[in-house]
């Protein structure tokens, strides 16, 4: 006999994930400065675990565990990052001198 789980809400949750470019050493969320922010961002925060970033209350559930990176043409490359020179400033799809992802 199955049982049905009744859905009341679903909630989209987006976690960014913050990068910085050292030459010679490549894209790495290790290589954030102290005032960057957290390798990952979320609803409740940051912290340096993907999961960390989003933590549920005691009656939450994942109902999906698969990532979906979200891709804008206009907005970010075929990867779904978003490139700058600092973290606040708008950035763009293109890398270029960019040093923050």
């Amino acid at each position: 006999r199955a049982t049905v789980m009744e859905i009341s809400e679903i909630q989209v949750v987006t976690i960014r994930e913050h990068q910085r470019l050292v030459p010679l050493r490549g894209w790495s969320g290790a290589h954030l400065m102290a005032l960057d922010p957290h390798a990952y961002a979320g609803p409740g925060g940051g912290a340096n675990q993907p999961d960390a970033a989003a933590p549920l209350a005691a009656d939450e559930k994942w109902v999906d565990d698969g990532w979906r990176v979200r891709i804008a043409a206009d907005e970010t490359d075929s990867d779904g990052w978003l490139y700058g020179k600092t973290f606040r400033g708008k950035g763009s799809a293109k890398g270029g001198f960019a040093s923050v992802a």
